[in-house]
C-alpha cells in the first residue's frame, strides 16, 4: 500500500516538475524583459533624481549669492541671512556656501555618473549585466 502511494507521489512529482520547467523556459524571456525594464528605469530615475539634486545646489547658490534676492517685500533673505549670521555672506561666501555646495555638487555629479553607467551598460552589453547582477546575488 506505501509503495503505491509512494509511486503516485513520485509519478506527481515528476509531472509537476515538467510543468514547472515547461513554464520556466516560457516565462524566462519575459523574466529578463522585465529585468531588464526595471533597471533602466530605475537608472533613469536615478539620473533625474541626482539632476534635480544638482539644479537645487545651483539654485541655492545663487540665492546665497545675490545680495538683491528677496522673498518678502518687507526684508530679503540676504538681510535675515546677514542678521542670524552676523556677518556680510556676499563677502564670505567662500566660507559659508562654497563647501557645502562643493560638496553636494560633487556627490550629485558621481549619482549622475554612476547611474548613467550603468544605463549604457544596460543598453550596450546587456547579457553582461544580466550575468554581473546574478552573480551579485
Amino acid at each position: 500500500m506505501e509503495d503505491i502511494q509512494s509511486d503516485k507521489l513520485i509519478e506527481w512529482a515528476f509531472e509537476w516538475l515538467k510543468t514547472a520547467e515547461a513554464f520556466a523556459v516560457e516565462q524566462a524571456p519575459l523574466l529578463v524583459q522585465e529585468f531588464y525594464m526595471w533597471y533602466t528605469a530605475v537608472h533613469i530615475m536615478g539620473i533625474l533624481f541626482w539632476i534635480l539634486i544638482l539644479f537645487g545646489t545651483f539654485a541655492f547658490h545663487i540665492i546665497c549669492s545675490n545680495p538683491e534676492y528677496s522673498l518678502s517685500d518687507d526684508e530679503g533673505w540676504y538681510a535675515r541671512m546677514k542678521r542670524r549670521w552676523g556677518r556680510d555672506l556676499y563677502d564670505e561666501t567662500d566660507d559659508v556656501v562654497a563647501i557645502p555646495i562643493g560638496i553636494v555638487t560633487f556627490i550629485g555629479a558621481l549619482g549622475v555618473i554612476y547611474n548613467t553607467y550603468n544605463l549604457v551598460y544596460i543598453l550596450v552589453a546587456p547579457r553582461l549585466y544580466l550575468i554581473d547582477k546574478l552573480i551579485g546575488f
